[in-house]
């Protein structure tokens, strides 16, 4: 607006991911604007309303496992049952 309020308009405008395997980013109604990491990298988010267009980037970081931590317990197994271990 010219007198230098703001409004929201995440409901109103349209969204695009410019590289869907790394982000997702929903139009859907209740969760416009929501983006959903897929997988390492950048992707650039755009947003579209009445023909103006902002855009930003999006970078998504997997997690990394540092410690794999196991706990021994006693657990009898038999030759006919098994175990899954988690």
């Amino acid at each position: 607006l010219n007198n230098g309020s703001t409004q929201d308009l995440t409901q109103n405008v349209t969204w695009t991911s410019s590289n869907e395997a790394v982000a997702q980013i929903s139009n859907a109604v209740g969760s416009q604007g929501l983006a959903t990491g897929k997988l390492g990298g950048q992707t650039t988010i755009m947003a579209q309303y009445l023909g103006v267009s902002a855009s930003t980037t999006l970078t998504v970081i997997c997690p990394s496992i540092t410690l794999v931590q196991y706990t021994p317990f006693s657990t009898c197994i038999g030759t006919t049952f098994s175990y899954q271990f988690k």
